[in-house]
């Protein structure tokens, strides 16, 4: 016997740290917690039971078309998939970036023995974990779906809830090779500031992609019928390299080919350990300088209020308060992203009325024309209400200092007002 302790894997050592927390918060849990927890729930399993809701009929459709049926479904199971991918990449890539860099306890694990490599193993199980429930959010409602459309029996939906698992490892693999080359170019902040704003642009070229397909057009039995005929012929929607693909056949071979639908999970997994290996072996041993990197960007912010607190000598009071608005609005990258959204709503609005055939019919306009003023009524108060009033608890952290800030509070409201006025009426 050595003496000497045997060093934890990273996966064990998640688990080992994370399950007194957890049974230290379900000890000291309130009954408002409790609660909340219900009402979580509730929320989750409603979401879910209207996914399931949607996709049934969708489902149903498209399985019961003659000799296409099949080939439908699988395709429009891989579009699902390659969504879910999609987003385990960005959802993991930002986890991880915020573990590596800008994580609570990590000046504990640098002055533990722990090797840099597993420390950076740990954060991508922790990252790959706290993303992974995505995939069972929207998989199993559809997955509800297409067993009641299709009549397969209990073992399909069990190895059906297995296939799409392994996109989560590859997704978190690859997320780590690109965040490690990354960092390597790009400051940390730079990094998350440009994924959020990747992101969001990505949801807006969705949603106006959405539209000008003009989906409505699907209504006509002649051009649905079109429309399938030709996704059915179209195999670029399925390329044998894409991970989705192998996900969709691992799922719809299932019963016709179950070996060939345990090789097409083998082939993900495979590909997902190989990612994930390749990432530690790459970018592991540079988990403490990652960190550091992080550690020395949280001391800028301190260094830039000192720059403007020079360059704010001398300025108008009205100025400086319209501008500390401005930059506190700026400042919360939830805020930027749910503008960025809700301006793309507007313009998917517009666009709509564009297409209304009221150009050459007085009378449609003139019927139209409150309801649409009072949409746009709505839409303002919606703003104003999602913006506006909850300004100042962006101020949470710093409200003491501005408390005891020789200014009246009456100069902070109008400078809120003057801000928030000017951008109103630019939208209006």
């Amino acid at each position: 016997m050595t003496g000497v302790a045997e060093r934890p894997r990273p996966l064990a050592l998640m688990l080992r740290l994370g399950w007194p927390a957890w049974r230290r918060g379900l000890r000291a849990a309130t009954a408002g917690q409790w609660v909340r927890l219900a009402a979580f729930g509730l929320l989750a399993l409603f979401f879910a039971a209207t996914l399931a809701s949607l996709f049934k009929p969708l489902t149903a459709t498209l399985w019961a078309q003659p000799q296409l049926g099949p080939v439908l479904s699988a395709r429009l199971l891989t579009l699902l998939f390659g969504l879910l991918f999609l987003l385990l990449l960005f959802s993991t890539l930002l986890a991880l970036l915020g573990r590596l860099l800008y994580a609570d306890d990590a000046p504990f694990f640098a002055a533990s023995p722990l090797p840099p490599r597993d420390y950076f193993s740990l954060r991508l199980w922790q990252a790959a974990l706290g993303s992974a429930w995505m995939i069972l959010l929207l998989w199993l409602p559809y997955l509800w779906a297409l067993r009641r459309a299709t009549g397969y029996g209990c073992v399909w939906w069990a190895w059906s809830v297995l296939a799409p698992l392994p996109l989560a490892g590859l997704a978190a693999g690859l997320a780590a090779l690109a965040l490690g080359a990354l960092l390597k170019l790009l400051p940390g902040a730079w990094l998350q500031r440009g994924l959020f704003t990747a992101a969001a642009l990505l949801g807006v070229v969705a949603l106006l992609a959405l539209r000008l397909s003009r989906p409505e057009r699907l209504a006509d039995p002649t051009t649905a019928r079109n429309a399938m005929a030709y996704l059915a012929q179209l195999d670029r929607l399925e390329p044998w390299w894409w991970p989705p693909t192998w996900a969709s056949r691992a799922v719809m071979d299932a019963v016709v080919d179950p070996t060939g639908a345990l090789l097409w999970w083998g082939l993900g997994m495979g590909a997902a350990v190989a990612a994930w290996q390749g990432s530690v072996a790459l970018w592991g041993a540079e988990a403490w300088d990652f960190w550091w990197r992080g550690a020395d960007e949280g001391r800028a912010p301190g260094r830039k209020a000192h720059r403007a607190f020079e360059r704010s000598q001398g300025a108008p009071l009205a100025r400086l308060l319209v501008e500390r608005e401005a930059v506190t609005l700026s400042r919360a990258p939830g805020q930027a992203l749910q503008a960025l959204m809700l301006g793309t709503l507007v313009v998917l609005f517009l666009l709509s009325l564009s297409r209304l055939p009221i150009h050459h019919d007085a009378d449609l306009k003139a019927m139209l024309y409150l309801p649409v003023l009072g949409l746009a009524q709505i839409i303002l108060l919606a703003v104003t209400a999602r913006f506006a009033f909850p300004a100042g608890s962006l101020e949470q952290p710093a409200v003491w200092l501005l408390r005891h800030a020789p200014v009246r509070p009456l100069a902070w409201l109008l400078a809120r007002a003057a801000l928030f006025a000017v951008l109103l009426l630019a939208l209006s």
